[in-house]
């Protein structure tokens, strides 16, 4: 199949270009590369102007201190972090909404949404759901469930022989 080199430039005033243009979404960029989407619409004719593909690229940072920020991050606990990674906690949660950022730890992840709407939804929709075997514990990082109410790790020291 030959491919055609296409410009860089989609910002054009044409008014044909701009009625031509389209918009392509829930696309896994991980996965998909532009010379795949242009392999997709080649059949319907010649493509007149770059493609562009926004990647999805989330933040790590959910820390932030800011009321509405909190108000829209999640606490994902029992998740199985040695075979669920960072793409597949941004697939599972995507549906509900757009998402900021998403910090791994292990067994749990905090999951940052644009708005707290969506962070609800996300904890009703996908609290008590098994993933990899284990049950999610999924919850309002602002309102944690009343088991966990004063609950933290306890400090263990290890000592040379516990290495």
């Amino acid at each position: 199949m030959k491919m055609s080199k296409l410009s860089n430039q989609t910002n054009s005033q044409d008014p044909q270009a701009v009625n031509s243009r389209i918009f392509v979404g829930n696309l896994n960029t991980f996965q998909c590369s532009k010379t795949d989407v242009e392999r997709m619409f080649q059949r319907y004719g010649r493509l007149a102007e770059n493609i562009k593909m926004k990647m999805s690229k989330l933040s790590n940072q959910t820390n932030s201190q800011d009321p509405q920020a909190v108000n829209s991050r999640i606490f994902v606990g029992n998740l199985n972090t040695f075979q669920c990674s960072k793409t597949d906690v941004e697939r599972m949660f995507q549906r509900y909404g757009r998402l900021a950022g998403i910090s791994m730890h292990k067994g749990y992840a905090f999951v940052q949404f644009t708005n707290p709407f969506d962070a609800r939804n996300a904890c009703h929709g996908e609290d008590g759901r098994t993933v990899l075997s284990q049950t999610l514990d999924v919850n309002m990082v602002a309102e944690p469930k009343p088991h966990q109410i004063g609950r933290k790790r306890q400090n263990v020291t290890k000592t040379g022989n516990d290495w």
